[in-house]
């Protein structure tokens, strides 16, 4: 179906009704009755149902998914259909109606079936997804009331067996293209209810001694097809939004678990990994069987008096200022890790790991032998720093 504004035709009515009943102004409908209003939020409830709902993506994506599978079966059934009632009511016509319409019917839904049978693993883009979504529920309506109106044209100039197999092949198809669109509601209750209310009004005004019993029981049988449609609906809505509420407690509970993970394994005050990143990577590189590694340990000199001289405050400013600069040697080379209090740690894998380590271990000496200036105090500190590397699968010192 086209994708009309549900508001429109609702508040035109309500309109043209204040203007029939002397009401004048933006606002005539506060000053409707309330019956009147009742019945126009009526309205509105039944435009919303012939209204394709795309504003939920995941809703959208899995009804999608579901008349993909369904759309080559009601191209089928119509060809099908066609094909039957065509084989069944031969004589009475030549030409347009009984030759080339329904021939040029049954290739189009054809074509149209097998085209959609080869794309069930494509892959479709939102954009898409709507455009065939609205695309299909037009098309759907145009081809159903083709082949009504076709059967009203046979309708006449058939004969009594006749007329009982168009009826029958046209209420038939009716039923089965509703209940392939059920994936899609708007379109099936638009499909139903161009097909429907045209052959009750059919058989009501131009056969009413034969059709009568037969037209309403078929737009009772309708009825009841749309009624579960929308039944079975709800329940596919519930089913795809509980399962998106799922992914997102799922989502949100990795990413929980992740920023503990990360809490864990970071040391609060300086922001680097802490004793327990240390001894998991070194875990994780056992079992990969690194080349050589080393571990570089500084204690920090004259830490502690530094820290009750000019209160903790410039202790934890220090320790995120030494964290620095140990980050500005290191770089990429090494891993840093703060393992507590004053001591620090460095972590360098791979080839040449002992010597990189020497290198790395003068460099923060020289480093931490500068003069630190924090909060207009001149901090002077020292380190003590050992190196510890693997030797053919020992550790030395």
């Amino acid at each position: 179906m086209l994708d009309p504004d549900p508001k429109g035709f609702p508040d035109m009515l309500l309109t043209v009704f204040a203007r029939a009943a002397g009401i004048r102004g933006a606002h005539a409908s506060d000053r409707f009755p309330s019956t009147v209003n009742r019945l126009i939020s009526t309205l509105r409830g039944l435009s919303d149902l012939y209204r394709l709902q795309t504003r939920d993506a995941d809703l959208m994506r899995a009804q999608f998914r579901a008349l993909i599978g369904q759309l080559p079966i009601l191209y089928f059934v119509v060809a099908c259909s066609t094909l039957a009632l065509w084989l069944s009511v031969t004589g009475p016509v030549h030409g347009v109606v009984d030759g080339i319409f329904p021939v040029m019917l049954c290739l189009i839904c054809l074509s149209r079936g097998v085209w959609w049978s080869r794309r069930r693993l494509t892959y479709f883009s939102d954009a898409q997804i709507r455009r065939h979504i609205r695309n299909t529920g037009l098309l759907a309506v145009v081809m159903t009331t083709a082949f009504m109106a076709w059967g009203g044209l046979l309708y006449p100039l058939a004969d009594t067996v006749q007329r009982g197999q168009i009826a029958f092949f046209v209420a038939l198809t009716q039923v089965a293209c509703v209940i392939c669109l059920m994936p899609l509601p708007s379109a099936a209750l638009g499909l139903a209810t161009v097909s429907t209310l045209p052959f009750l009004a059919f058989f009501l005004i131009a056969y009413p001694q034969g059709m009568v019993v037969q037209a309403i029981n078929f737009a009772l049988v309708s009825s009841a097809v749309v009624l579960i449609m929308f039944r079975q609906h709800r329940s596919f809505v519930a089913l795809v939004r509980s399962r998106r509420d799922l992914r997102r407690r799922q989502s949100a509970m990795r990413q929980l678990s992740e920023e503990n993970r990360r809490i864990a394994l970071t040391d609060a005050l300086s922001g680097l990994p802490n004793r327990r990143a240390l001894l998991a990577r070194l875990d994780a590189s056992r079992g990969k069987g690194a080349a050589s590694q080393a571990v570089i340990f500084i204690d920090l000199d004259g830490f502690k008096d530094i820290n009750d001289t000019h209160g903790h405050d410039v202790g934890d400013a220090l320790i995120r200022e030494i964290a620095l600069v140990l980050g500005k040697v290191c770089r990429d080379r090494a891993m840093l890790v703060r393992l507590g209090g004053d001591e620090f740690a460095v972590l360098v894998q791979g080839a040449e790991a002992g010597a990189t380590a020497n290198t790395l271990a003068l460099e923060a000496l020289t480093a931490l032998s500068r003069t630190i200036v924090l909060d207009a105090h001149e901090v002077h500190i020292g380190a003590s720093i050992g190196v510890a590397h693997d030797e053919g699968g020992a550790i030395s010192s």
